[in-house]
């Protein structure tokens, strides 16, 4: 397995990232959680897999920055997945910033998510406040959405779900 990534600094408000992995995924014995190698492909085998990523930033002033992230990937003879996320992200003060982030992932073979094949999208807004430069509390909202039952509730599976997260984030 190879991977290789490289990071440009087009000006001081614009950087991209791209990365690049190809190597052989699977196996013919199920790991720990009932997947087949490392990736956690959900049918024994093994294939050539090649993954890609792009990622972009953009600084547009001291408080407001744009990120998109684009990734691709592809399991030689047994399918494809891809996914988009774009986040918009302010400083509000220099303890507080707000974050509003779309994603979506497309796995419509069923090799990445285990339930078979499914296209999520979720919706997050986010809240941070940053108590020293080392430990900033986290609150996000995210609302989930599936092209099938995917998600697990009180009620039994679900094509949709709430969740609420409050964490504390320590650097160190």
């Amino acid at each position: 397995t190879v991977g290789l990534g490289v990071t440009y600094a087009f000006n001081p408000k614009l950087t991209a990232t791209l990365q690049g992995y190809k190597g052989q995924e699977g196996s013919d014995s199920p790991n720990p959680s009932g997947s087949f190698g490392g990736i956690g492909y959900p049918a024994p085998g093994v294939s050539d897999t090649t993954q890609g990523c792009a990622y972009f930033t953009y600084q547009a002033n001291s408080k407001d920055k744009l990120a998109l992230d684009v990734d691709y990937a592809s399991a030689k003879g047994m399918g494809n997945w891809n996914g988009v996320e774009i986040v918009y992200r302010r400083q509000l003060n220099a303890a507080t910033a707000a974050s509003i982030r779309l994603d979506h992932a497309e796995d419509t073979a069923g090799l990445r998510f285990l339930g078979g094949p499914v296209i999520l999208h979720s919706l997050t807004g986010t809240f941070d406040y940053s108590v020293t430069k080392d430990v900033l509390f986290r609150f996000e909202l995210r609302r989930d959405f599936a092209s099938k039952e995917f998600f697990n509730s009180s009620s039994g599976p679900s094509k949709d779900r709430t969740t609420i997260t409050f964490a504390q984030i320590i650097k160190f």
